[in-house]
């Protein structure tokens, strides 16, 4: 392995981490916010740049720097000052992590910029390839990731889906910087014991997430209309831009009655409560959701994209996608065949204890931030993984 000879490939001490993401909820934000909490524990410096919201406040509840970044999720004119101002910030820190596409796009492009003795040490988060999206642009957002590995040290996909998708659409020069280290949740907070929301006698969907097309919801809706137990009731938990939308759909499809819109809630007593949590996603890095339903001992129905190359052998009913006629037809056969439910419920809380740990999780970070001060990715990336794991 080649150690770098420059300035840049000591650890300083503290370590000056920048944490910059686009996306300020939902799961995205959990992982930052769990990834910001451990380098406090290790001593270092954090600052997080992101749009105001959640991140903001959770800055504000713990003393860290918060800068404001105006990003959106689609492209806009705005982005180039956004490159222009974390063009600046990159310079003052020793490590940026760049969680979400958009936030990944706009700090490389910021790398690309500063000469290389000046560059932090660059890891990027996708949580989501940027051409899961892209539709028809899906082939230049592949092509733009490939080129912008050239202004990162590290790409870290939390899904062996992900990872798998990562190796076999980006060029091999990119796909070398590529890493796992799998989503984790807290197996102590989430857990199978505990109050539940809902005591009924009929069956219970439960899904949560940010109510908008990534999601699924509408999918999910559709799939309501066709089941053929009219007494199942689906509960969204969560909000988003999408809600009077998904609201007129449910009545346009006569299932208003059957879909109850809970908003912003814990989960965890509907997970407890619930006969089948329904995770019908059209894109994920992997799902924190369908990690927490596990832990909480729910019987999951997930597309492929949310459960992150899970299988039916690892606990989660995967299906071909999230067409709402096979997610009937599956939500139909769950809810006939209460043993499974309860069979795959036993077999998802032991593997989030076994594989999913928010501790587990951690410790791949920390290894992760002392590789980069002592190996150089771009001569060994996997070299370095398989011998400091």
């Amino acid at each position: 392995m080649k150690v770098l000879e420059n300035p840049r490939s000591y650890r300083p001490d503290p370590i000056r981490v920048l944490h910059c993401s686009q996306p300020v909820d939902g799961g995205t934000a959990t992982v930052l916010q769990h990834l910001a909490e451990a380098d406090l524990q290790k001593g270092r410096s954090v600052t997080i740049a992101s749009p105001p919201g959640r991140l903001s406040r959770w800055a504000a509840e713990h003393g860290v720097p918060w800068i404001r970044l105006s990003l959106s999720r689609e492209p806009r004119a705005a982005d180039l000052w956004a490159v222009y101002k974390l063009r600046k910030l990159l310079r003052s820190v020793d490590l940026v992590f760049l969680h979400s596409s958009k936030a990944g796009a706009v700090g490389r492009l910021g790398m690309a910029t500063l000469p290389r003795i000046q560059r932090p040490k660059c890891a990027f988060f996708p949580h989501a390839w940027s051409w899961y999206a892209g539709g028809h642009v899906g082939r230049l957002y592949r092509l733009f990731e490939s080129l912008a590995a050239h202004w990162c040290d590290a790409i870290i996909a939390v899904s062996r889906g992900e990872e798998l998708d990562g190796l076999a659409c980006l060029f091999p020069s990119a796909a070398r910087k590529l890493l796992l280290i799998e989503n984790g949740i807290d197996v102590d907070a989430y857990t199978p014991s505990g109050e539940a929301a809902i005591r009924t006698s009929d069956p219970l969907i439960v899904c949560v997430g940010r109510l908008c097309k990534q999601k699924g919801q509408d999918d999910l809706i559709r799939s309501m209309s066709l089941l053929k137990d009219s007494t199942a009731t689906l509960y969204l938990i969560g909000d988003g831009p999408d809600a009077s939308d998904l609201r007129v759909l449910a009545q346009r499809l006569g299932v208003a009655h059957r879909v109850r819109f809970v908003g912003m809630t814990d989960p965890r007593p509907y997970f407890r409560a619930a006969d089948i949590v329904a995770i019908p996603s059209r894109w994920e890095g992997l799902s924190l959701v369908l990690l927490e339903a596990m832990a909480c001992g729910a019987t999951v129905l997930a597309t492929p994209m949310a459960a992150g190359s899970l299988s039916n052998d690892a606990a989660i009913i995967t299906t071909a996608g999230a067409e709402p006629a096979r997610f009937a037809e599956q939500i139909t056969r769950l809810l006939a065949d209460p043993e499974s439910r309860r069979r795959h419920a036993r077999r998802a809380r032991t593997l989030v204890e076994r594989r999913y740990s928010l501790q587990r999780a951690t410790n791949e970070y920390h290894v992760l931030v002392d590789s980069l001060f002592q190996i150089d990715f771009r001569a060994d990336p996997a070299g370095l993984w398989e011998n400091t794991a």
